[in-house]
C-alpha cells in the first residue's frame, strides 16, 4: 500500500455474514426454470420446450419461489403444468364390470400422454381382433334391412346425367365425336 493511507475498517475486518437460515439459496437450475416461467407469462415463446434437469431438493426450492410469486404460480398452474384427465370409475364402468369394487366415486387421475397410450393400445387390440375374428355385424338379429319404396327408372332424365351429356358435347373431342357418322368420308369423292 502507498505510504499515509490507512485502510477503512470494513476492508480490515471480517466481512459481515447474514446468519444462518434454513433455506438454501436456489440453484441456477431452479432460478433458470423460474426466469423461464416469467419470460413464458411476458410472452416469450420458444420454438421447442426446454428441459431442465431438476432433483428433488431443487423441486422444493422450485415450489418456494413459486409460492412467494402467487402471481407466478398462478400463471404456472393455469397455463404450464399439463392438464390431467380426472374421471371416476362410475363415469366409464358398467354395473357387471365394477359390481365388486365397494368406491366408485374415487378419482381416477392420468396425463393426457397416458391416456392417448392408453387409447393407441386399445385401436391396436380392437384392429388386430378384427383382422383374426373379422368385422361384427352391425345390423340387429332378426332386424330388417331397409328397402326402397319404388325403383328408380332406368330413363337418363335426370338432370345430373343431362348436364353432364351438354358438358361432354361442348369439348373439342365431343363436338368431333358426334359430327362422325361412319359413311362419311373426310375426302372429297374426287381425290
Amino acid at each position: 500500500m502507498a505510504a499515509g493511507v490507512t485502510t477503512p475498517t470494513s476492508l480490515a475486518g471480517r466481512p459481515f455474514t447474514p446468519p444462518p437460515t434454513e433455506e438454501k439459496p436456489s440453484s441456477k437450475r431452479t432460478e433458470a426454470v423460474i426466469n423461464f416461467f416469467r419470460r413464458h407469462r411476458g410472452g416469450f415463446r420458444p420454438g421447442a420446450w426446454t428441459q431442465y434437469q431438476v432433483d428433488s431438493g431443487d423441486y422444493k426450492s422450485l415450489l418456494s419461489l413459486l409460492d412467494a410469486d402467487s402471481r407466478l404460480r398462478t400463471y404456472v398452474d393455469d397455463k404450464i403444468r399439463p392438464k390431467l384427465l380426472q374421471l371416476t370409475l362410475k363415469d366409464f364402468g358398467t354395473e357387471e364390470l365394477t359390481h365388486e369394487l365397494p368406491d366408485l366415486d374415487k378419482e381416477i387421475t392420468i396425463s393426457s400422454e397416458q391416456l392417448y397410450g392408453y387409447l393407441l393400445e386399445a385401436e391396436a387390440r380392437q384392429e388386430a381382433y378384427v383382422q383374426r375374428v373379422g368385422s361384427v355385424n352391425n345390423v340387429r338379429p332378426g332386424a330388417l334391412k331397409r328397402q326402397r319404396t319404388e325403383t328408380p327408372s332406368d330413363d337418363s332424365s335426370s338432370p345430373i346425367e343431362s348436364d353432364s351429356e351438354a358438358a361432354r358435347k361442348n369439348t373439342k373431342r365431343g363436338r368431333i365425336d358426334s359430327d362422325y357418322s361412319p359413311g362419311s368420308s373426310l375426302m372429297s369423292p374426287d381425290h
